[in-house]
C-alpha cells in the first residue's frame, strides 16, 4: 500500500492488526523518483481477543475468564469484569485465562478482554456476561409440624438464586432434603425422636452457594409401645408399662371407657398408674410421648377391664325346713360369675358359686348368726365384695330331753339343754290315742299339768326364734299317772267270809292292789293282775272301807274307793 504526501509524514489507515509492516520512503519529482530509503519495520497493535468465555469456580468464588490467543504478538491480556453500578475488577495474564476473586455474590457482570504489547492495546473484546455464585441464604429457621412429623424450613431470599435446597442430617447420619424456588420448603421422612441440623444452599444454573449456618430442630418423639397393663384389684387402678421412646421427655397415658369415663396419668418414667377406674368398665388404653414441644402419634391401644362392680341389694331368705339360705342380688357390671360367702360367728365358712344372681347355701350350722357377702368375680379379680348382711339360721334341735312325772299331782315336767339360736320352745306330748297337749316356754323346761291318765305319751321339743322352728327333738316316752280303777264293785262270799272285788282293766296297769280296813281295825288285802281279787278272812258284821289301787311300778296312787259290808255272825 502507498501513501503520498507533500509533508514529511504520512498515515496508513488500512493496516491490519497484528501484522509486521516494512516501510520505505522515496521522493518523487515530475520525471523521476529517488531511490528508496533504508526500510523501517513496524508491528501493528494486537488483534482483539476472541472466543471469550467466563465461568465461576463455585467453591472458591473465583471468576475464571478464558479467551483464544490473539494474532499480532500479544504479550499479555487484561480481563475486566464490570458491575452495572460501574465498579470493575481486572486481572492480567500472559496466557489465555486469568482469575478474578472476591466478586460480589449473586451479581451479573460484563466481561471484556484486551490484548497488549509494549506499545499498544487492542480494542476490548466482544462483551461476555458472567453470573457469580448465589449468595448464602440467611435467617434459616426450622419449625416442626407435630401433626405429621415434618419440618417447615424458611430463610431469607438471596441474590442470584434460581432455587434452593435444604438438607437436614441427624447424628446417626439420616438425611432428609427438600427443594423449592421459594424461600421455604418442607422436610419429610424424618426419623422420630432425633435432633437434626439443617442447612440451605442457593442454586443457580451453574453453582450452588456455600451452605447456610446450621439451624437445629427436634423431630416428634417416637410412638411408645405398651408392653403391659396390670390390673390392681384392690386399688381400682391399672399399672401401665412401656418401652422407652426416642426423644421422649414425658408420657401421658389415657384410659377411656365406653360411657366416657376417663383416667389419665403423666410421668417421665416408663410406667404409671391409672387411678380410680370405674368398676365394671372396659377401658381403651393409649399412650403418647412428649418432648415439651410435640406429642408423638398415639400408641397402639390396649384393652383392660376394670374391677367388677360390687353386687348391690343383697337379700337372703332362710329355708327353715332345710336350714339353707337363698341369696339374691342385683346383677353387676363386668362380672363373669359370683361367689357367695357365709361366715358364722364361730368361724364356720360355707358358700356357693353361680353365673346368675341367685345362689343357695346349704349345710348351715344351726343356731348361728352368719355374715353373708357376695363377691363379683372376673377373670382377673375376685375382691369386689357387697355390703355384708346378717342372717340367723334355724335354731338347733333341743337335746338331752328329760320328762318326769309328779306322782302326787300327775303333772309332767319336761327339761332340755339350751339350743343355740332359740328364743322360745314348744314341748308337745302326743298320746297313743291321738291325744295331744303342748306347753310353751322361754326357758329350758315346761310342765304338762293335765295330761290324760293312763296313756303313753311321746314327748318332743321344738326350738323357735320367731322366724323358724327347729326340727323336733328326739322323743322321750312317758306313761302318765294311771287312771283310777273304773266300775269297781265288791260283794261278800258268805260261805267263805271273803269279799270279791272286781273292776275294769285299765290302760298300762301292771297289777291291782285291794286293801280293806274295818272299823274294828282289821286289815286285809289282795292283789291281782286280772280284773278281780278276793279279800280273805273278813270279820263279820263290819263295814270295810276298800281301796283299789292300780299299779305300774312307778306311781301307785291311782285309787278307787268303796265300802263293803261283811256278813253277820249266825248263832244257832
Amino acid at each position: 500500500m502507498d501513501c503520498l504526501t507533500l509533508d514529511t509524514s504520512c498515515f496508513f489507515t488500512n493496516t491490519v492488526c497484528g501484522r509486521r509492516y516494512t516501510f520505505t520512503v522515496y521522493s518523487v519529482s515530475s520525471g523521476c523518483n529517488s531511490q528508496a530509503s533504508p526500510p523501517a519495520t513496524l508491528r501493528t497493535e494486537p488483534c482483539n481477543p476472541t472466543s471469550i468465555s467466563s465461568a465461576m469456580d463455585c467453591f472458591s468464588n473465583i471468576a475464571v475468564v478464558m479467551w483464544a490467543v490473539s494474532e499480532g504478538g500479544a504479550e499479555y491480556y487484561t480481563a475486566t469484569v464490570e458491575h452495572e453500578d460501574g465498579q470493575s475488577k481486572s486481572c492480567m495474564s500472559s496466557s489465555i485465562q486469568c482469575g478474578l476473586p472476591d466478586l460480589r455474590c449473586g451479581q451479573n457482570y460484563t466481561v471484556t478482554v484486551t490484548a497488549s504489547n509494549q506499545h499498544c492495546h487492542s480494542d476490548p473484546s466482544v462483551v461476555n456476561t458472567l453470573t457469580t455464585v448465589p449468595c448464602v441464604p440467611t435467617h434459616v429457621v426450622a419449625v416442626m409440624d407435630c401433626s405429621d412429623n415434618t419440618a417447615a424450613v424458611t430463610w431469607s431470599p438471596t441474590q442470584g438464586a434460581l432455587s434452593y435446597r435444604a438438607v437436614a442430617q441427624s447424628p446417626r447420619g439420616a438425611i432428609s432434603s427438600c427443594e423449592s424456588t421459594d424461600p421455604q420448603c418442607t422436610l419429610a421422612n424424618l426419623i422420630c425422636g432425633m435432633p437434626y441440623t439443617v442447612q440451605v444452599v442457593a442454586v443457580n444454573e451453574r453453582c450452588s452457594s456455600l451452605p447456610s449456618h446450621m439451624a437445629e430442630f427436634q423431630t416428634v418423639p417416637c410412638t411408645p409401645e405398651i408392653t403391659g397393663v396390670i390390673l390392681d384389684c384392690y386399688t381400682d387402678s391399672a399399672l401401665l408399662e412401656w418401652a422407652y421412646a426416642e426423644g421422649a421427655v414425658s408420657y401421658t397415658a389415657t384410659a377411656q371407657s365406653g360411657d366416657e369415663q376417663t383416667a389419665t396419668c403423666n410421668t417421665n418414667h416408663t410406667n404409671c398408674e391409672l387411678m380410680e377406674l370405674a368398676c365394671g368398665q372396659t377401658y381403651i388404653v393409649t399412650l403418647r410421648a412428649s418432648d415439651g414441644q410435640c406429642d408423638s402419634f398415639q400408641s397402639t391401644s390396649e384393652k383392660v377391664s376394670s374391677v367388677p362392680c360390687p353386687p348391690q341389694a343383697v337379700v337372703s331368705q332362710l329355708n327353715c325346713l332345710a336350714n339353707s339360705a337363698r341369696v339374691e342380688w342385683e346383677i353387676s357390671s363386668g362380672v363373669d360369675s359370683y361367689t357367695v360367702q357365709a361366715m358364722s360367728m364361730e368361724g364356720d365358712v360355707t358358700g356357693c358359686e353361680t353365673d346368675g344372681n341367685i345362689c343357695s347355701i346349704s349345710d348351715l350350722i344351726c343356731g348361728s348368726t352368719y355374715n353373708i357377702s357376695v363377691y363379683a368375680v372376673s377373670n382377673k379379680c375376685n375382691v369386689s365384695e357387697s355390703a355384708i348382711i346378717q342372717m340367723q339360721t334355724v335354731p338347733c334341735v333341743p337335746e338331752q330331753l328329760e320328762a318326769n312325772m309328779d306322782c302326787d299331782s300327775g303333772s309332767v315336767s319336761v327339761s332340755w339343754e339350751s339350743s343355740n339360736g332359740a328364743t322360745s320352745y314348744t314341748a308337745v306330748a302326743q298320746g297313743n290315742g291321738g291325744y295331744t297337749s303342748s306347753c310353751n316356754s322361754s326357758d329350758t323346761s315346761c310342765q304338762f299339768p293335765e295330761l290324760l291318765c293312763g296313756l303313753s305319751y311321746s314327748i318332743t321339743v321344738q326350738a323357735s326364734d320367731h322366724v323358724c322352728n327347729s326340727a323336733d327333738s328326739s322323743a322321750v316316752q312317758l306313761n302318765t299317772l294311771l287312771c283310777e280303777p273304773q266300775n269297781v264293785s265288791a260283794q261278800m262270799e258268805c260261805g267263805s267270809n271273803a269279799g270279791l272285788v272286781s273292776w275294769e282293766q285299765g290302760e298300762l296297769v301292771s297289777s291291782y292292789l285291794v286293801r280293806a280296813v274295818s272299823p274294828d281295825g282289821h286289815r286285809t288285802q289282795c292283789d291281782s293282775n286280772a280284773t278281780s281279787c278276793r279279800l280273805p278272812s273278813m270279820h263279820c258284821g263290819q263295814r270295810y272301807n276298800l281301796t283299789v289301787t292300780a299299779q305300774d311300778g312307778s306311781c301307785d296312787n291311782s285309787n278307787a274307793y268303796l265300802t263293803l259290808q261283811s256278813g253277820r255272825l249266825l248263832i244257832d
